[in-house]
């Protein structure tokens, strides 16, 4: 696949596969593998492209080492959206996705006793920790070094998203190029089982609102004022983009897809639990609101927007800005837009597999063994990087993969009660 192909065209690419492989359980000679458009559909096809043929040769060269033959093409695809993915998953016309875990959580099928009918988890990925998140911020630290499990578990509330979002800005300041903002932003030394989703600004039209994160919460404040101040940030913030339920010049932003952790969900219920938005008023932000097609358009968007109906806020997970490749974008994005609010922790993505197309569990283990041994390579960083993942975790034997299965879903299940809560709010919307 050497262009971006037409919506149609990965659908019917998708349909035309299945009519060969679903009734054969799995024994097919292709490996169907969806990617979601949470970045531009062009840049992930041509950044993965590479790793049709070297999965394909890992998982030949795993097998031969065993004595056994395993001979598989790979073909990878982008979906339409997040939930053609989950769903083109469900219906066994598709091996493995990568995938959200809301997203997995629609589609995973009946519970039976902690296993699910449809799908399954084959790795959960880690990523690199945020420097503003990791360095220096006190709310995440334990003895002074940054603690993972303290980062994830803490619910944000109107003082910590303040205090994160302004020492995220102060980490940001000065960034030019993509490499600046890599080197600023990404901490390789602290890995982290999460991201977040933060919530952009654009800063002419912060200024032309009179909304001024910087005078929040400064320091020296006794811990009465600094409450009193993180209750005036939500009080004005929360004014400021209620506004986008009535009047387009002060229009929010969403991705596409209602099942996105960092598009659409937790953004929302950053909204509703740090700001105080009623069921009510979300609704009528979300019917005023844009969308947003991919995470660098929308950094694009909130780096040019100006008030004449187009967004003034965007969301996403990580620093969006930072997506784009081109270095003069990313210097006008940082310089345009401000960080003005940080949602709790979301767990990371998975590798899911279809359980009508994978049963076997040699086959699993393959697989796993494939992409930890594939995303450890040097040379394979940019395919992987195109959702941040640095490494995946999975069952540590091909015996304990029941047991890592099971667990896995419970704490997926723990995690999105109250994303599932949401998309029940909005699924009439």
């Amino acid at each position: 696949m050497k262009k971006l192909l037409s919506l149609f065209a990965v659908s019917t690419l998708i349909a035309s596969s299945v009519s060969t492989v679903v009734s054969c359980g799995g024994s097919s000679d292709t490996i169907n593998i969806l990617f979601i458009p949470s970045n531009n559909s062009t840049e992930i096809i041509n950044t993965v492209k590479p790793l049709e043929q070297k999965l394909a040769t890992e998982l030949s060269s795993i097998a031969q080492k065993d004595g056994r033959t395993l001979n598989k093409k790979v073909k990878i695809s982008t979906s339409t959206n997040y939930e053609v993915a989950g769903k083109t998953l469900q219906d066994g016309k598709a091996d493995l996705a990568f995938l959200p875990i809301n997203t997995y959580v629609k589609y995973r099928g009946k519970d039976n006793e902690g296993k699910f009918s449809s799908e399954g988890v084959l790795l959960s990925a880690s990523r690199s920790g945020v420097t503003p998140e990791t360095k220096g911020f006190e709310p995440f630290q334990t003895d002074g070094k940054f603690d993972s499990s303290k980062a994830q578990n803490k619910a944000i509330d109107a003082q910590t998203s303040m205090q994160l979002a302004q020492y995220y800005n102060k980490t940001a300041t000065g960034i030019e190029n993509l490499q600046q903002a890599k080197e600023k932003l990404e901490d390789s030394e602290n890995t982290a089982s999460y991201y977040r989703s933060y919530i952009y600004a654009n800063n002419a039209f912060l200024s032309a609102s009179g909304f001024d994160i910087t005078k929040y919460g400064k320091e020296n404040l006794t811990r009465e004022e600094s409450v009193e101040s993180s209750e005036q940030y939500k009080a004005d913030l929360k004014a400021l983009i209620l506004k986008g339920a009535t009047e387009d010049k002060f229009k929010f932003s969403f991705g596409k897809s209602k099942t996105s952790s960092a598009g659409v969900l937790y953004p929302m219920l950053w909204l509703k639990n740090v700001l105080g938005f009623e069921d009510s008023e979300l609704q009528g932000l979300w019917k005023k609101a844009s969308q947003q097609e991919s995470y660098p358009q929308a950094a694009e968007n909130i780096s040019n927007a100006q008030n004449d109906g187009a967004a003034n806020y965007a969301v996403g997970f990580s620093d969006i800005r930072s997506e784009q490749k081109d270095d003069n974008k990313v210097k006008k994005a940082f310089a345009n837009s401000t960080v003005i609010g940080a949602t709790d922790a979301i767990p990371n993505d998975l590798i899911v597999y279809s359980k009508k197309r994978i049963n076997d569990e040699q086959y699993k283990d393959d697989l796993r063994t494939a992409f930890i041994n594939l995303i450890a390579k040097p040379e394979n960083k940019e395919i992987f990087n195109i959702y941040s993942h640095t490494g995946y975790i999975g069952p540590t034997s091909k015996e304990a993969s029941e047991s890592f299965e099971v667990d896995m879903d419970s704490s997926i299940t723990r995690a999105t009660v109250e994303t599932a809560k949401m998309l029940e709010l909005m699924k009439n919307w």
